[in-house]
């Protein structure tokens, strides 16, 4: 408080904060290196955060100043879910953000009402952002759990604290009321996709963490280096711990795709999130899941940009350039999960003639050429999937002859191609996608 004192002095009540937190830091370091008594995290959390370490210190020193300043610093650090949120330190919140508002003292009586206003503030707040709805396993159906596997059956259930909607976030627990997880509900057979196996909010700072995490993967894989490679998949579902989600970049655009109600309604805390981790190295974020929720949710979603709008659409993947339709085009615009394959088709194509069955946008194709193929010939019953393709084969290799592109039906070409082709890349669509 008396940091926060000194700087509303000099400077308006928004540029106080740095400033005040800055110099409150400084001082809980001297106060810390003077200590007589060590304290960890555990401890500090045992006491109700580090504001009340300040009822140890002896008389003579001045710990009122030390209490005030570092229960504003617990109470930050609680918000960030790295201690909890102390209710002994509720009062001196109040009391301090009074000084910082007002630049006055508040008197005895105003500090008696804070004190009990502001541990049931703290308290009711802390409460509601972990008041999921419960959701209790039958006995013995926890096992899995302890492997981290992420789905919840529905035949697993025992009962629901009460009935959760579509999309709600729920807490897991064994038949002894145990903390499992905490996760999305979804009606059918998996009926719940775990998030977390910690108790934790689920919010744009959890999201954060888990692209932050998601980035650092693929930066350490080299799958994000600079203009050999701009393309890739951010976010693979389950593989990073996001049940439900799939994230594709391209180059300055991400494309988000729900697979769940729960990552439908958390789509733009998660795109929040995407920008606070990527910076300046995105300008877009389109949303493409209409096509890719259930069905029987009735959710009616429309594909939509949530940060940016139309951008240049060359995207590179190991040196190659190709266009990407992921307004109009199939999946997020591009099979990126494809990437490996197609790396691998480039080492066996030397000297062979290749067909590209169901080419889409020839992602096969081009590999298929840089990998030395004698020709190569790119089929797919879409006119404009062929468009595209021809233009991904002339941005890369432009004038080469050795390609061709056929929008034919796939079975009638295969009826009559012979046998003149010693390397057939053969990945059709889904032919049932529903029951």
């Amino acid at each position: 408080s008396d940091s926060y004192a000194i700087v509303t002095e000099h400077y308006g009540f928004w540029e106080s904060f740095p400033k005040g937190i800055e110099l409150g830091v400084d001082k809980l370091k001297s106060y810390v290196s003077s200590m007589k008594y060590v304290f960890t995290k555990e401890g500090a959390q045992s006491l109700g955060g580090f504001g009340a370490i300040g009822s140890i210190f002896p008389a003579t020193w001045d710990w009122e100043a030390f209490w005030s300043m570092t229960a504003f610093l617990s109470v930050i650090l609680a918000f960030m879910n790295i201690l909890p949120i102390p209710a002994l330190d509720g009062g001196h919140v109040l009391f301090l953000l009074y000084e910082v508002i007002t630049r006055r003292k508040p008197n005895d009586k105003f500090m008696e009402y804070a004190q009990m206003g502001g541990m049931l503030f703290l308290f009711f707040f802390k409460d509601q952002t972990m008041d999921y709805i419960k959701i209790t396993l039958k006995p013995g159906k926890e096992d899995s759990f302890h492997r981290f596997h992420p789905w919840v059956f529905s035949g697993a259930i025992y009962r629901f604290e009460k009935q959760p909607e579509e999309g709600d976030i729920v807490e897991v627990t064994d038949h002894q009321g145990n903390f499992i997880g905490i996760g999305q509900y979804q009606i059918g057979s998996i009926a719940v996709r775990i998030l977390t196996f910690k108790p934790e909010e689920i919010n744009e700072q959890f999201y954060f963490k888990r692209l932050q995490e998601a980035y650092n993967v693929r930066l350490s894989l080299g799958l994000l280096n600079g203009e050999y490679n701009n393309t890739c998949r951010l976010v693979h579902g389950e593989g990073d711990n996001l049940p439900g989600l799939i994230i594709d970049l391209y180059n300055k655009t991400a494309v988000m795709q729900a697979h769940t109600p729960g990552m439908h309604y958390a789509r733009h805390q998660i795109a929040q999130a995407l920008k606070s981790v990527l910076g300046n190295a995105i300008d877009n974020i389109y949303y493409k899941s209409e096509t890719t929720l259930p069905y029987k949710a009735e959710l009616d979603a429309e594909n939509e940009y949530l940060l940016g709008g139309d951008a240049p659409n060359i995207a590179t993947e190991n040196g190659l350039k190709f266009y990407v339709d992921w307004v109009r085009g199939q999946k997020t615009g591009f099979f990126v999960d494809q990437r490996e394959n197609r790396a691998l088709l480039e080492r066996y194509a030397h000297g062979r003639s290749v067909l590209n069955m169901f080419c889409y946008t020839g992602g096969f194709s081009f590999y298929a050429m840089r990998g030395n193929a004698k020709l190569v010939h790119s089929v797919d019953s879409s006119s404009k999937a062929i468009d595209l393709t021809c233009k991904n084969v002339e941005l890369n290799f432009p004038g080469d002859n050795r390609h061709q592109a056929f929008a034919e039906d796939a079975f009638k070409f295969l009826d009559t191609m012979g046998d003149q082709y010693d390397l057939i890349i053969l990945d059709p669509p889904a032919f049932a996608k529903h029951k």
